[in-house]
């Protein structure tokens, strides 16, 4: 990567407001009381956010490096926006479900065990234990802010590979 060019601005800049950005989505399904069972529109909204906060970042950074851009670089960078927006959305969902809305895992457990419950009615009581128990560790505050950096990377990559693979500079 260009040593010249420190990407920190850019990667913070548009990392935090990805962050923050999908506080608003959580924040606008939270209000609406769909986040029991998030509707379709959440994912898709993610998604294209997602996508375009990681393509201004990139275009941002190829637009004060001369216009030039590599694949390794768009990587780099998406993974480093990636990163910081993972971070602001679990420091948002650490404080969001033990300080604030602290009943918020519990009302998500039990909608989880009563899915399970009408998807297998004839369920024995030691699996939907098993079950249970399986969702409660998951839905732990840690566990749920973890899982969010780790999708937020991923999705992260996936976007700054397919967009770096169209934005990047061609050798001649």
């Amino acid at each position: 990567m260009n040593n010249t060019l420190p990407i920190r601005n850019i990667v913070l800049k548009h990392g935090i407001l990805l962050g923050v950005l999908t506080i608003a989505l959580f924040g606008i399904v939270y209000f609406t009381d769909h986040y029991v069972d998030p509707p379709w529109w959440n994912t898709l909204g993610r998604i294209i956010t997602v996508v375009l906060i990681t393509y201004l970042g990139l275009k941002s950074f190829k637009s004060a490096n001369n216009d030039s851009i590599s694949l390794k670089q768009c990587l780099k960078i998406g993974f480093f926006i990636a990163i910081v927006a993972g971070l602001t959305y679990a420091s948002f969902n650490l404080i969001f479900t033990t300080v604030l809305e602290p009943e918020y895992v519990i009302e998500i457990q039990e909608a989880a065990a009563a899915e399970v419950l009408r998807e297998n009615p004839n369920m024995p009581a030691d699996q939907l234990e098993a079950a249970n128990t399986l969702s409660g560790y998951i839905l732990q505050p840690g566990v749920m802010a973890l899982f969010s950096v780790i999708g937020a990377i991923f999705y992260g990559l996936i976007a700054s590979l397919i967009i770096g693979l169209v934005m990047r500079t061609k050798k001649a």
